[in-house]
């Protein structure tokens, strides 16, 4: 009877241990994501009022090494880089080309962004310079960005 009482007290032990070692990774993996922007991301771009550039949407991953892989609702996909500035601030600068009205161009958005505190959500300012492919300044855009982290969804 001691016997089994004793393999019983060690394996409850040891399901104790292995369930607090989940909830110890759970929790810092939800105060690293609270102050770390990697992760992908549904962004809404508010461009300036004196654009008249209605708001759009972009999705951007932000990986550990510091890319950003960014694709909008146009089709337009672009590449770029992040770094931490400090506690829950960050810079981005992403680029990629487009043609408008036969013209070929290069874009380099620019961007501050403040993280939430919960990690969840992020907004700053930007600005999106347009340039031809013989790196002449065309012409700037300004605004701001609100976005959301994106989850995984379940399949039913």
């Amino acid at each position: 009877m001691k016997k089994n009482l004793w393999k019983i007290s060690v394996l409850a032990t040891i399901v104790l241990a292995i369930a607090l070692g989940i909830q110890a990774c759970a929790t810092a993996t939800a105060e690293a994501k609270s102050n770390d922007i990697t992760g992908t991301w549904t962004i809404t771009v508010i461009p300036s009022a004196d654009t008249g550039a209605p708001p759009f949407t972009n999705f951007s991953s932000m990986t550990k090494d510091g890319l950003v892989i960014n694709s909008d609702d146009v089709g337009l996909a672009s590449l770029g880089v992040w770094e931490k500035v400090s506690g829950h601030t960050y810079r981005t600068t992403f680029q990629g080309f487009f043609e408008q009205e036969g013209q070929k161009m290069r874009y380099q958005v620019r961007g501050t962004l403040e993280l939430s505190a919960d990690g969840e959500h992020f907004s700053g300012p930007f600005t999106n310079d347009i340039y031809d492919l013989d790196n002449n300044l065309l012409f700037s855009i300004g605004g701001t960005v609100e976005a959301d982290r994106m989850h995984v969804v379940p399949l039913e």
